[in-house]
């Protein structure tokens, strides 16, 4: 039941219009029954094939799922900050050979970058290999007398330590003592991305930036989100990336982070994946 105007006001059984006290009226269908249904589901609703038509309509059988966008974008391939490494010395020295001597060569943890030459590391040693002869000449000696040369081969033995350098590698590089260069060996596996320029033959110093490996098994993707699609994405939503250069492939990941703010020159903002 219903009443010419005004049309929204709907009810089940004959009465009064609550707004202008009028008598309501039978609503006809399109087949001419008062208060038609749908297969008992409620009022039919009935649009001429000519204006689905004209209007291009579509109908699909309502389901529940996952919604789903699709948004393209542009992106960008960035290295994974927990994958890069920094090369640096904890001693002062003289770069003599280098073994790691271009961008995007690759090397293997363990590798051999380059050998220094330290007075530092030189006397450390000296003192190492001496103090291991003096204890060993003492293993007739008092229990005191042992335990303040053993002292000396720890103490030795701990300094190099604290300079990222192996005693046993040292010892077996050198010759009675007679050490002279020392190699910085790398962290991990990866690909140098990063090398000062004229490394071989230059004077370093503790915490110079001297070379930088990444392992590029894993990079982080950043694409521009436009500020109008964020309300389609969540940090820690799951997304399928389809790159352009790499046709039918399928990347899957999830969304890390969201920056806090948008591009006044894009309106867009990054989007970590």
């Amino acid at each position: 039941w219903t009443l010419v105007r005004p049309p929204e006001v709907l009810q089940q059984e004959p009465g009064s219009c609550p707004i202008c006290k009028m008598d309501l009226t039978p609503m006809q269908t399109e087949g001419g029954e008062a208060g038609g249904e749908a297969d008992g589901a409620g009022p039919a609703i009935r649009v001429s094939p000519q204006v689905i038509q004209r209007m291009n309509l579509r109908t699909e059988v309502a389901r529940r799922g996952d919604v789903e966008r699709a948004i393209r974008t542009v992106g960008y391939l960035e290295l994974d900050p927990e994958r890069v490494s920094t090369v640096t010395t904890k001693f002062p020295g003289f770069v003599e050979t280098t073994y790691a001597n271009y961008v995007g060569q690759t090397v293997r943890r363990g590798d051999p970058l380059f050998e220094i030459y330290s007075p530092e590391l030189v006397q450390t040693a000296r003192e190492l290999v001496s103090a291991q002869r003096y204890a060993a000449s003492l293993r007739a000696a008092p229990e005191d007398a042992r335990r303040r040369a053993d002292a000396l081969v720890e103490a030795a033995r701990t300094r190099l330590a604290y300079w990222d350098l192996d005693p046993e590698e040292v010892l077996a590089h050198g010759d009675g003592g007679d050490v002279r260069t020392f190699q910085v060996r790398a962290a991990q596996s990866g690909v140098i991305t990063q090398r000062m320029e004229g490394l071989e033959g230059m004077s370093v110093r503790p915490g110079m930036d001297l070379l930088r490996i990444a392992d590029l098994s894993r990079l982080w993707l950043t694409v521009e989100v436009y500020e109008d699609q964020l309300s389609w994405i969540d940090e820690g939503a799951e997304v399928m990336v389809r790159p352009e250069a790499y046709s039918g492939e399928e990347i899957e990941g999830r969304v890390r982070y969201l920056e806090p703010r948008v591009s006044t020159a894009t309106r867009s903002v990054r989007v970590g994946l």
